[in-house]
């Protein structure tokens, strides 16, 4: 008689790149795992199937030691006794943006050809939380399936093991939730779930054991027959002995059939049963189940802004750009394109969860930078040839004098400043007496921003400039480019109509908005189209941080600063028909580190300089602010905080391909393996607002963001660092 239940036992090893040892030294381990696995499979043909994390990078690492090895690797995996892909790097989903997931997946899906192919399985087991549209990016590539581990909140309970996940544009995937990791059954046949099991002695009764107890604990959760066994872990090396491990299993088990398989052998097992599943929408960010370590968002938060800088430098200007010049009939270079997967090459390197986490050793955080160059010194070079053909293509003979090429990388017009630099010849006399128009000779507002000499080199080419940068009006279509011309100014040119631009010695207007600046340098602001004022923005709070890498932790008599009623000195540094800017120091004296015991704050204080120069724009909506800080404590977290008088349900927060509403009140936890927090994730911007008026804070390369209710309303705290020496 045919048994109730199917357990699929998928043999794997997860591989962290670099996390708590450096990358070279799991590379060590990582050749002798794949030389061991190789010989393993040619020697036990009954030893079925064995599947190296979903990564292709995982055979690159590999490959770069071993290259003598490709062919016989690529017979196994054709064979399928090793599965491989889909995936380039395992990365964590929140914090590479979707661009880079779909870069991901092409790069994965790319080197798996020769391969043949990679498995069609979205598995993704280690990220802290899922993003709402991982089932349609999946869905882009052919994948209708989901594989994961962390993010469930209570609603674990209704969803179950296996469930239909549906994205925000309507696609859906089925779901496998493993809900007591992708580790379930890892080192099996010893007395440690993860670790070095080299010096023990395998158990069989031991191994038998802990298979009856994983089925035991998946049965109550599971709509189907189909179990899924994952024997494996970080860096593991396979288990020589399942084959007979499942044989002992099959005759123990009264209701239960295992089998040595694969994970998409599993998912037919699920879809065979013809079960009704649950249907779930959403992300998963929460830690009823495992820990989700929300705190790494503003870990090592320096990698989080190269990262946002690398990557839309990519995105939104070195393809874009190339790409246009192209269209515009110019002679791109054949090896562009290849130039530019080569920089999304160095790029995605460092994605895999760990290392853009900054949850690891110095050393490997430190190796980062390099391949954030790598990537960005390609891409700077593709956008400035890309610009200079698309200029050679364009007509910049409207108008006399020097041309300037604005373009707009997004999908929409855009009437704003714009910024730039005029390269004028140190003789050129326009240099000092010139005024910007447009096309049809009108003119247009400028602002002269600096003046100095500019020196550098390109290949077989050096330059010497005078270099002017300006600011001017400019109306530029979406995705696309207009001409403006820097020529000799001429009397009588008209000046722009009056639109309510004011600027005073303690803030500025335009006809959207006005600000003041407060003698402790917070900030009052005034939406002129809804009458709304918002007092005290950008003040900053520091406080004591006993966490380590993954989470943000008080300390048990904690203690807050705060920049509120404090001394400021403000300066207006920038004043003129375009822009002003104010700059705004102000000093944080807070304690140089916490006590021996970690249980509060040291009396020995340091000074933090904290320089924000704050811009309004004529014209243009939105108030500009960029902060320099001189970090020199250990154990804080310091926040730049918008308090407002809203009391909105929820926050609108800008997701991966999505705008996503998220709860501000936090959900009962009782039970929970980790609490939840304030703390999340975001992409550009998180929104306040009651449907009538509101407060969005905008931002570059800094994830972190924390909402929470005061006794006035709402606030926005946006996260700027966590100082903290523990991994």
């Amino acid at each position: 008689m045919e048994k109730p239940y199917h357990a699929t036992l998928v043999a794997h090893t997860h591989w962290d790149r670099a996390w708590y040892v450096t990358f070279q030294e799991f590379r060590v381990r990582l050749v002798r795992l794949v030389d061991r696995l190789i010989d393993l499979l040619q020697t036990r043909p009954d030893y079925r199937a064995y599947m190296l994390d979903g990564q292709m990078i995982v055979l690159e690492d590999y490959l770069e030691a071993r290259p003598g090895r490709a062919a016989l690797l690529a017979d196994l995996c054709r064979s399928g006794r090793i599965a491989v892909g889909p995936w380039y790097v395992l990365a964590d989903e929140f914090l590479a943006s979707p661009e880079s997931l779909v870069r991901n997946l092409m790069l994965g899906h790319r080197l798996g050809a020769e391969y043949g192919g990679v498995m069609r399985i979205g598995y993704v087991p280690d990220g802290f939380g899922h993003i709402a549209q991982l089932p349609q990016i999946l869905r882009g590539f052919g994948i209708d399936n989901a594989f994961l581990w962390r993010g469930m909140g209570a609603e674990g309970e209704r969803l179950g093991t296996e469930f239909e996940w549906q994205a925000p544009d309507g696609s859906s995937v089925i779901a496998i939730w493993m809900p007591f990791g992708y580790h379930n059954v890892s080192n099996i046949g010893y007395p440690i779930h993860w670790g070095d099991t080299s010096q023990m002695e395998f158990d069989a009764d031991l191994a038998q054991a802990q298979i009856a107890t994983a089925v035991s604990r998946l049965k109550p959760l599971a709509h189907t027959g189909a179990l899924l066994l994952m024997n494996g872990i970080d860096h593991a090396e396979p288990e020589p002995r399942i084959p007979e491990i499942v044989a002992q299993a099959n005759r123990a088990l009264a209701d239960t059939e295992v089998r040595q398989g694969t994970l998409a052998e599993h998912l037919a097992r699920v879809r065979a049963s013809g079960a009704a599943l649950p249907s779930f929408s959403g992300e998963f960010r929460w830690g009823r189940y495992s820990e989700i370590l929300q705190g790494v968002y503003a870990t090592r938060i320096h990698l989080k802004q190269l990262n946002h800088r690398v990557e839309t430098l990519l995105e939104r200007y070195a393809e874009p750009l190339a790409a246009m010049a192209w269209l515009a009939g110019a002679d791109v270079p054949a090896g562009t394109q290849d130039l530019l997967w080569t920089a999304w090459r160095w790029l995605l390197k460092n994605h895999p969860h760990d290392d853009i986490y900054g949850s690891g050793v110095d050393t490997v955080h430190e190796e980062m930078r390099y391949r954030f160059a790598q990537a960005e010194q390609i891409a700077q070079v593709i956008v400035r040839d890309s610009l200079r053909r698309l200029a050679r293509q364009a007509d910049l003979t409207a108008q006399p004098g020097v041309p300037l090429l604005v373009y707009n990388p997004l999908g929409w017009p855009r009437r704003e400043m714009a910024t730039g630099n005029i390269d004028f010849e140190f003789s050129d006399p326009l240099a000092a007496d010139f005024e910007i128009v447009d096309g049809d000779g009108r003119v247009v507002p400028h602002q002269v921003l600096s003046d100095e000499p500019a020196f550098w080199m390109e290949t077989l080419k050096a330059n010497r400039k005078r270099r002017v940068r300006v600011a001017f009006a400019a109306d530029v279509p979406a995705w696309g480019y207009r001409s403006y011309y820097a020529r000799p100014k001429q009397v009588g040119a008209p000046e722009r109509a009056d639109d309510g631009w004011q600027v005073r010695a303690d803030g500025a207007e335009n006809h959207h908005l006005a600000f003041t600046i407060a003698a402790d340098g917070g900030l009052d602001v005034v939406d002129k189209a809804t009458g709304a004022v918002y007092h005290g923005l950008h003040h900053f709070l520091d406080v004591d941080d006993a966490g380590d890498e993954y989470t943000y932790s008080p300390c048990a008599e904690s203690e807050a600063l705060s920049t509120v009623g404090g001394r400021a000195e403000v300066r207006l540094i920038a004043s003129g028909p375009c822009q002003a800017t104010f700059r705004v120091a102000r000093t944080l004296h807070v304690p140089a580190r916490l006590t021996h015991d970690r249980r509060r704050r040291s009396r020995r204080h340091l000074a933090l300089p904290i320089v924000s120069d704050i811009t309004l724009y004529r014209g243009q909506a939105g108030l500009y602010i960029e902060t320099r800080i001189v970090n020199r404590g250990d154990d804080h977290k310091l926040s730049v905080v918008f308090p407002t008088d809203l009391h909105p349900a929820q926050a609108m927060v800008d997701a991966a391909f999505a705008v996503v509403a998220r709860d501000i009140d936090l959900p009962v936890s009782t039970g929970w393996v980790e609490d939840p927090t304030p703390l999340m994730h975001q992409r550009a911007f998180t929104d306040l607002s009651d449907g009538h008026r509101g407060l969005a804070i905008l931002n570059r390369g800094l994830p972190a963001v924390e909402v929470t209710r005061t006794s006035g309303g709402t606030q926005i705290a946006l996260v700027l660092l966590r100082s903290v020496g523990w991994l």
